[in-house]
């Protein structure tokens, strides 16, 4: 059931609409996430952000995918997808640099993290007990 307990549409336009704004979700989160896997550490403005052309090649590649499934006729069929309008499309693009600051942040935790290991280490080391 869907919210209020009224039963979730499994076909017609609403149904479409889900199907066509999870599948782009998932893919322009990944956009976000992929510039981040280059190291798990390092800062993606260390190593170069765009420097990768294979990741700009797919992305490209996967945006042109989903406009396919998304905007020609006989894909929507197949593949029960419905247009995204402009307020969906701004929606989506919120996404990407979310999951890309989130990662960044992620990788400055663990960054510190390292440091004062490193550091505890030192100190244990030299017997300095401060």
């Amino acid at each position: 059931f869907g919210w209020p307990n009224v039963p979730l549409a499994s076909s017609g336009p609403h149904y479409a609409m889900a199907t066509t704004i999870t599948l782009a979700s998932i893919v322009f989160c990944q956009i976000g996430i992929v510039f981040n896997c280059r190291t798990d550490r390092l800062s993606v403005f260390k190593v170069g952000l765009l420097k990768n052309k294979i990741v700009l090649i797919g992305i490209a590649s996967e945006l042109i995918l989903l406009a396919i499934l998304v905007y020609v006729p006989f894909m929507q069929e197949i593949f029960a997808t419905a247009p995204l309008g402009w307020s969906e499309i701004a929606f989506l693009m919120i996404w990407p640099p979310i999951m890309f600051l989130l990662e960044e942040v992620r990788k400055v935790l663990v960054r510190a993290k390292q440091k004062r290991l490193l550091h505890h280490k030192l100190t244990l080391v030299k017997g300095d007990t401060k």
